[in-house]
């Protein structure tokens, strides 16, 4: 009974696995599981930088499929600059391109489909400039801050500028002393520079490097520097990060800077207008002609104050100084040294304090602003002074750009000062200066500054003409001189100089305390 009851129970254990499709047979069986389909990534590529006119070629191969599907590529320009009549030729591949016809920012937008999901929009960017139409070509930076350069005689070939010399045939100059040059077409490049010696008075020595600079107001030094029988040889290992550069025989102070460095020392609180000058600038050096015939616009005159408040710590009224520079248009050395005693006098250094609780300082920058821009070494292209050294002129009647400086100094100052300086100096190999008093070798002086300043000589000869001698009978200070500055062979000479012009006012400061200038 037990064995019939087993054997029934077996037999339809059987019929069913039989009828669930069991066993090893060759029935209809589930199907084996497989892998759902993911959606595939789109990549267009990184953005690229191009001239304009260039054959552009975009790149979606990095574009991804998770279950190796092979994919469609499918490219639209979303965006073209205006102008542009831009198409894509081959949208459908990998990598199409386009002709990049006009200057601006282009945009692609590439998806890819693996058949059976398409992917979200990828996109790239195409920025396309215009290509210099005349490259490296050495051209002035404008009107301004021509230099001493014959360009119309200068060349490129071959990966190197070659700059001829004006002859300066100002008085003293022995020859063209300042090299500023604006070149063009020069991003990604390293080019090489010759200055020809002919017809050049500058003192460069076997250690000095040229500089260039991409705004007019950050300077570089080039890395190497060389020289044959003729001609001074200089380069940059880097290649130029802008299409456009500035170069100059050393860290050049152009024209540009002085009314925006003006303005922006308002905010120390001690800067001001002097009576004479309006908004900084208390006259206009009229237009003229130089040498070559080329017209030097006219060119503003600058002037501002720093004071403080109140009466000298002695009770007495605040004596006055006066500091000018640019005097000779191409001394930059001056110029910076001048930049280096004001940003001084307007910090917070107790030293400075104590300058500004003695002294009211009278600045005029940049005396021969029509030298320097239209390239003169001494010389602003005076009319019937062509040769002449606007240093030795203090005492001429006619000599425009001085007799306005002199009108306003004693109009600013009422005629009585107890300090004059004079800041010049342009690039040489010397590691100090000269200090030039008009007729007094003042040991005082000498002591005060020897204490911020250990290498420099003083000559008290009398100088005809100059600005120090002019002072002495108009102004009667009690210090008065000509501040030579060389610059030394450093890569930033510059921060030197203006180091050197702080150390002028501490030294008065010093001077002062010891009850050196008496009340005026």
């Amino acid at each position: 009974m037990c064995s019939a009851r087993f054997f029934a129970i077996a037999l339809c254990a059987m019929l069913l696995i039989a009828g669930c499709g069991g066993g090893d047979g060759d029935g209809d069986g589930p199907a084996s599981p497989t892998l759902a389909n993911a959606t595939p990534v789109a990549s267009a590529g990184t953005a690229q930088n191009v001239l304009t006119n260039t054959v552009v070629t975009l790149n979606g191969s990095a574009s991804t499929d998770a279950n190796s599907d092979p994919l469609t590529y499918a490219w639209t320009l979303t965006s073209r600059p205006a102008g542009s009549t831009a198409t894509l030729t081959g949208a459908t591949s990998a990598a199409p391109t386009f002709t990049a016809d006009a200057a601006g920012t282009y945009v692609a937008s590439l998806v890819v489909d693996d058949g059976l999901v398409r992917s979200a929009a990828s996109t790239v960017t195409v920025t396309a400039t215009v290509a210099n139409p005349n490259p490296l070509t050495p051209t002035f930076s404008s009107p301004d801050d021509r230099g001493t350069l014959d360009l119309p005689n200068s060349s490129y070939a071959g990966g190197v500028f070659t700059f001829q010399s004006r002859w300066d045939r100002t008085a003293n100059s022995a020859g063209a002393r300042f090299m500023f040059a604006q070149v063009d077409g020069v991003l990604g490049q390293a080019p090489a520079f010759r200055l020809a010696r002919a017809n050049l008075g500058l003192s460069i020595g076997a250690s000095s490097k040229f500089a260039f600079s991409y705004d007019g107001i950050t300077w570089e030094r080039f890395s190497n520097r060389s020289s044959d029988a003729a001609y001074f040889i200089w380069s940059h290992n880097a290649a130029f990060t802008a299409n456009r550069v500035y170069v100059s025989v050393w860290p050049a102070w152009t024209t540009g800077r002085t009314l925006p460095w003006i303005q922006s020392l308002v905010g120390s609180g001690y800067v001001g207008s002097t009576t004479s000058s309006s908004g900084f600038v208390f006259e206009t050096r009229t237009e003229t002609v130089d040498e070559l015939g080329d017209v030097v616009t006219a060119t503003p005159m600058y002037a501002f104050k720093i004071s403080t408040p109140g009466l000298a710590p002695d009770g007495n009224p605040k004596r006055k100084v006066v500091l000018i520079s640019g005097v000779h248009g191409s001394e930059d050395a001056g110029n910076y040294a001048l930049k280096g005693a004001v940003e001084y006098l307007v910090a917070n250094d107790p030293q400075a304090g104590v300058a500004r609780a003695w002294f009211d300082f009278y600045v005029y920058p940049l005396v021969s602003s029509a030298g320097r821009k239209g390239g003169g070494t001494r010389g602003d292209f005076q009319s019937g002074y062509m040769t002449g050294d606007t240093n030795r002129n203090w005492t001429n009647s006619t000599f425009e750009t001085l007799v306005k400086h002199k009108a306003a100094i004693l109009a600013a100052t009422g005629g009585s000062v107890s300090v004059f300086i004079d800041f010049h100096g342009d690039v040489t190999e010397n590691t100090g200066y000269n200090l030039y008093e008009a007729g007094n070798d003042n040991v005082a002086w000498a002591a005060a500054l020897g204490a911020y300043e250990p290498t420099f000589t003083i000559d008290p000869s009398s100088f005809a003409g100059t600005s120090i001698s002019w002072a002495q009978g108009a102004l009667a200070p009690d210090l008065s001189l000509i501040a030579e500055f060389g610059y030394i062979t450093v890569d930033t000479p510059q921060l030197q100089q203006e180091t050197a012009g702080a150390n002028h006012i501490r030294a008065l400061a010093l001077l002062a305390d010891q009850r050196f200038f008496g009340p005026r």
